[in-house]
């Protein structure tokens, strides 16, 4: 066997294989908790002032986007469906199938001041990084700072307070809802197993 050319036995497994296992135990991560991203929320507020950068691409992760869709934002992506403004992502986006999400009124209206700031009128977010990265010295900046001053005891911070945001989605109106704004497989995986929800992103819908 090549295990064998390479100078490993395994002796024989057949017994090994046969053996039944037990079930591998599934654990649902716990997303952060409302105070924390509440004290979070006023922090990166408060930095607004000085960093509107950082604000913007803080309300673009609590929007549900990703970290390379927030790097890859723009602004032609901030559309109004029925008065309601909405992140509308093509099919070419991840998750391979174009996503309309509903953007919260007050998330809209910062990131409308950030508008009026930033110098590109393409990109949400200026360009500062590589190849794959397109604003990765910046994002790894402000992750820095959501850990050290923001206070996220993770190496994940973005998908934290993405994560928080499906969350409180998948709570208020189930988890075909939360799959849809998520851009996830309806299907499978431990949360299938414990939620339901609606087909449809709801009229009334509201990120908040």
């Amino acid at each position: 066997s090549r295990y064998e050319d390479a100078g490993i036995y395994l002796g024989n497994l057949d017994d090994f294989v046969l053996e039944q296992g037990e079930t591998p135990v599934v654990v649902e991560k716990e997303p952060l908790e409302d105070e924390v991203v509440e004290a979070l929320d006023a922090k990166v507020k408060k930095l607004s002032e000085v960093r509107p950068d950082f604000h913007a691409a803080y309300l673009l992760a609590k929007s549900t986007l990703r970290r390379g869709e927030i790097q890859r934002a723009k602004w032609d992506w901030i559309q109004m469906k029925k008065g309601q403004p909405h992140i509308v992502m093509s099919a070419d986006q991840k998750g391979k199938r174009p996503t309309a999400i509903p953007l919260d009124p007050s998330i809209y209206a910062a990131l409308q001041k950030w508008y009026k700031l930033t110098e590109d009128k393409e990109y949400i977010l200026p360009e500062n990084g590589w190849s794959g990265e397109r604003c990765g010295y910046f994002m790894k900046e402000l992750d820095k700072w959501l850990r050290n001053e923001g206070g996220l005891k993770t190496d994940h911070t973005f998908h934290e307070v993405r994560a928080h945001t499906l969350h409180t989605v998948r709570e208020k109106y189930g988890l075909e809802v939360a799959a849809a704004v998520g851009r996830h497989s309806e299907g499978g995986g431990v949360t299938v197993r414990h939620y339901t929800g609606k087909k449809k992103i709801p009229a009334d819908f509201n990120l908040n």
